[in-house]
């Protein structure tokens, strides 16, 4: 009601919706950032889980064969 009747009021009240605005995207944004940055940390993890499983795996089988070795 006070925009309607006052100019400056009325300029000053579209720059605030329209800062508002731009604040909202701008935290959507970081957001989405954010999002991607975690799923490939995650992501990095993961592949680094698999190569360390495999590693174990490996010397898992390498230890049994040597262990077979031995008991003969």
């Amino acid at each position: 009601m006070l925009a309607q009747n006052n100019e400056y009021i009325a300029t000053a009240s579209n720059t605030i919706f329209k800062l508002t605005q731009e604040e909202q995207i701008r935290l959507q944004c970081e957001a989405r950032g954010d999002f991607y940055r975690r799923q490939r940390s995650v992501q990095k993890q993961l592949q680094n889980a698999e190569t360390e499983n495999a590693r174990l795996k490996e010397e898992i089988e390498r230890l049994k064969a040597l262990l077979a070795q031995r008991m003969k």
